[in-house]
């Protein structure tokens, strides 16, 4: 089943044009890296699939209910609290419920004799933990981790985190968002060795969905791609 397909899209800025009657489709179980030189418009088809960007002809369809991850280059990333809960409660209603948990912390830790804030506190542990909170902040740390971030580093509020780690982060919370699709613009740019290896492991033996992937490190691309679309001359070639 095709989750997303191009059909036939190009794009052109000022008299430039980037790629012209661009054809091709993610299907459920694809791995493919998209390659090209620098300028080619790698980049701009992967904004295009995201949604972020309108082809100036064709068109792109969308499985109904697929959902997509889309990390950009030097993405940012942001959060309303420590990173590795910021990562974890990216849902509304999971991000509520944890905001609610580290209130009535912080309550208790002012009113530690307080059977009110006792009594609050537990109702916001069970509701956290009847939403999944606890098993998904261990999942984030565990992600976290993996991508090279220490474990005093997951505690930082995200306003403190590098341009390098912000990326990593929103790699982390994309690969916890169990989305059918994702679109890697450069992913590894971030990752040392030991990071990109323990990456390289997680894509293949626990995500279990489609993945575009735009790299330079082909040995990185050999271990997880099963395909290759090349731009070249403003064409893609499927090989």
């Amino acid at each position: 089943m095709a989750l997303i397909t191009c059909q036939n899209i190009s794009k052109s800025y000022g008299m430039r044009d980037l790629f012209e009657g661009v054809s091709f489709l993610m299907d459920k179980s694809s791995r493919k890296a998209l390659i090209g030189d620098n300028g080619a418009g790698k980049s701009t088809i992967m904004k295009i699939l995201a949604g972020e960007l309108a082809p100036d002809s064709g068109r792109v369809l969308k499985e109904t209910g697929v959902s997509v991850g889309y990390l950009p280059q030097d993405s940012g990333f942001d959060g309303d609290f420590e990173l590795v809960g910021s990562v974890a409660c990216a849902s509304p209603e999971l991000a509520e419920s944890y905001a609610r948990l580290r209130s009535c912390r912080e309550r208790l830790d002012r009113e530690p004799d307080s059977n009110s804030a006792a009594a609050e506190l537990g109702d916001a542990s069970h509701e956290f933990e009847a939403l999944g909170g606890f098993g998904r902040l261990e999942q984030a740390r565990i992600v976290l981790l993996m991508l090279g971030f220490l474990p005093e580093e997951t505690e930082l509020l995200p306003r403190h985190l590098s341009g390098g780690q912000k990326t990593r982060a929103h790699l982390a919370r994309l690969l916890l968002g169990e989305h059918d699709l994702l679109l890697l613009d450069e992913p590894t740019n971030h990752l040392d060795i030991d990071a990109c290896e323990r990456f390289v492991e997680y894509l293949n033996a626990q995500y279990q969905g489609s993945a575009l992937i735009i790299s330079h490190d082909r040995y990185f691309l050999d271990q997880i791609c099963d395909s290759v679309l090349a731009l070249e001359g403003g064409c893609v070639s499927e090989y």
